[in-house]
């Protein structure tokens, strides 16, 4: 039954529509084969409650009002006698109010879910995806890597001296500092890329479709710009970043956060305020071995390529 809605969702609002009002007919000329003695009524709650669902509670009422006009038909053709003229649009009311309930309850408990479901993915301080969300959206991006042969990247920032600026100023402006970046992070970079916070002043961008052509330049134009963006403002931050770069998709997302998450490490350790990345051109990564990464950025000095050993680094403040 879920298979059929999920299909039913994914077609056009007159190609739904359409099916609703032939199912409507067709419900009708039932009602009307039935007779006075066998009531399918209940039939037309099918069409309503599909478009009520997939489409919402507008869509969902002109069916209501399609389906009471063929009771209304079907129960006139009958011939059946009544005490009164007024009984016929009494009755016809009471059905048009009955499926037009059905109509507000469904549609209304689809936008309370959708509602939930969206808050339960999102970060509620910065309004980004949260790390639920990110676990979705990544796992579906591994396997599509993996079946058309794409790269895939993963940024991973930190924010330096977030600490200080929650002690020094409250975690109420540490709050709008949050908001900021996750604003800044989303201003500067594509439509395709995915950004969420992890917790905490942590955040990933998850790059599909991205290879060696982001390093080294894309990835210092970034970083100069996310970090300019906030001195301007007056904020007394810089950022570390962490850049696991695939030729070939991890076999997990966990996989993918601790490759990125390691040279974000590393970065801080460094220094703080310095980029690093590795290009994983291997399947698979070794995490027990001692593995290479290049520095992008130092603070205070130019950028360097010489190659840096990365040991397991402790996490820095």
């Amino acid at each position: 039954m879920q298979k059929i809605i999920d299909y039913l969702s994914r077609q056009s609002q007159s190609t739904l529509l359409g099916i609703a009002i032939i199912f409507v007919i067709l419900i009708g000329y039932i009602n009307r084969l039935a007779g006075v003695e066998i009531s399918v009524s209940i039939l037309y709650l099918l069409p309503i409650s599909l478009v009520s669902w997939c489409l919402g509670r507008r869509e969902g009422a002109l069916i209501a009002v399609a389906s009471s006009a063929s009771w209304y038909v079907a129960d006139w053709s009958f011939g059946r006698y009544y005490s009164h003229a007024i009984i016929y649009y009494w009755n016809l009311t009471v059905m048009f109010g009955f499926f037009l309930i059905v109509n507000f309850a469904l549609s209304g408990f689809k936008k309370a879910l959708e509602k939930e479901k969206k808050l339960a993915r999102v970060d509620s301080l910065t309004g980004v995806p949260n790390l639920r969300y990110f676990f979705d959206w990544a796992e579906k991006e591994i396997e599509r890597s993996s079946r058309y042969r794409h790269p895939l990247t993963l940024l991973y920032l930190d924010c330096d001296n977030f600490k200080n600026l929650n002690d020094n100023f409250g975690h109420q402006i540490g709050n709008r500092f949050l908001n900021l970046l996750a604003a800044t992070l989303q201003s500067n970079t594509r439509a395709t890329d995915f950004v969420a916070r992890l917790g905490g002043d942590e955040f990933v961008i998850l790059m599909p479709e991205t290879g060696e052509q982001i390093v080294p330049q894309r990835i210092q134009r970034l970083h100069t710009r996310l970090v300019d963006t906030l001195r301007k403002k007056g904020w007394p931050v810089t950022l570390s970043i962490g850049a696991a770069i695939y030729l070939h998709p991890p076999a997990s997302v966990d996989e993918l956060i601790k490759s990125a998450d390691r040279l974000m490490l590393q970065a801080k350790n460094e220094g703080k305020n310095t980029v690093q990345y590795k290009i994983f051109r291997d399947q698979e990564a070794n995490f027990q071995s001692d593995w290479s990464a290049s520095p992008l950025t130092q603070p205070q000095k130019k950028a360097s390529s010489r190659e840096a050993n990365c040991p397991s680094p402790e996490r820095a403040a």
